[in-house]
């Protein structure tokens, strides 16, 4: 353990002349505002994350490009805004991918959404333990958790395809017919990167990744408009500073410590009712403003699109 902490002192000493550089302006944004520093990094994310995924709709080309560009933004983003925590996200998506590997398909898909599952719970327990004040990594776990479940589940279905009385229904053949085999290290490694997802979600099948990313001509994403998603993108992240700004009002409005004082069981029944409605107003639009954020990523990526057919209507908020 000590030669642990000796080496990432060495590590952060290493790294000090750059921090200065990459972080200058969350401190200059944290003496304007006043605002801690998590708060001021979960809005220079939200920012920066949809501002790639943006770009992420004009990489065109085959699938190696995109993926380069996906991957390398996927890990600026977790590194730039966890810093080495991410590595624990890294540890919970690969090393699922080993254990599935490792073992048969049935018993593969169960350990590696076990051992996701227990990365995750002592993810949680240890950042809330140490009473963390930074960007929550936790959120990460989740979010990458979500992503080995689903995927897991979809590769176990996938054993069932061969078998002529299974109970899969017409979605869960789609999902399981890409994961007939396990996926690749580097498949694995690309789709838990993803920048559409890997930093604020949201949890992507596999098979809606692999549409996504080959862009193959008969694709959705191969057929959308040059900037025909940015209008809809931006309206969605509209909605997510609309969403901040109304937490942020009624955070200054309302005292929570007061409702633990005996000013507050003093109060006559209705106030207080009302300040509670207030208070979980407040918690509501703080969850509006993040799941806004999925929708905004997913847009602006273009990874929700969906073309016009006889049936469907054309769509840019697929996935939502």
């Amino acid at each position: 353990m000590e030669l642990y902490d000796d080496v990432m002192v060495g590590i952060n000493e290493l790294l000090r002349p750059l921090d200065h550089v990459a972080y200058y302006h969350i401190r200059i944004l944290m003496a304007i505002t006043k605002l801690p520093f998590d708060q001021i990094m979960f809005c220079n994310a939200i920012f920066a994350s949809f501002l790639i995924n943006l770009g992420m709709s004009h990489v065109k080309g085959g699938p190696t490009i995109r993926r380069a560009y996906s991957t390398t933004a996927g890990l600026l983003l977790g590194f730039y805004f966890h810093g080495r925590d991410y590595f624990i996200v890294m540890l919970l998506s690969q090393g699922a991918w080993f254990i599935a590997k490792a073992l048969p398909r049935q018993s593969g898909s169960t350990m590696a959404s076990t051992f996701a599952f227990i990365i995750m719970m002592l993810g949680h327990w240890s950042y809330y333990i140490h009473d963390r004040r930074d960007l929550a990594y936790n959120r990460q776990l989740m979010i990458v958790f979500v992503k080995v479940h689903m995927t897991m589940c979809s590769y176990a279905d996938a054993g069932k395809l061969k078998l002529k009385d299974n109970e899969l229904t017409a979605t869960e053949k789609r999902k399981a017919g890409y994961l007939l085999e396990l996926p690749s290290f580097s498949n694995w490694f690309h789709y838990m990167q993803l920048s559409a997802s890997s930093w604020c979600g949201p949890f992507s099948e596999y098979s809606d990744y692999i549409d996504f990313i080959n862009y193959d001509n008969d694709s959705d994403i191969a057929n959308m408009p040059s900037y025909g998603n940015w209008y809809d993108a931006w309206k969605r992240f509209a909605h997510v500073w609309l969403c901040a700004v109304v937490f942020a009002v009624i955070g200054k409005l309302i005292h929570y410590d007061y409702f633990a004082t005996s000013g507050f069981v003093a109060e006559p029944l209705y106030y207080k009712v009302f300040l509670l409605c207030l208070s979980m107003q407040s918690e509501m639009f703080k969850l509006f403003c993040g799941f806004s954020a999925m929708e905004a990523n997913l847009i602006a990526s273009g990874m929700s699109y969906r073309r016009k057919t006889e049936k469907t209507p054309e769509t840019y908020n697929h996935l939502r």
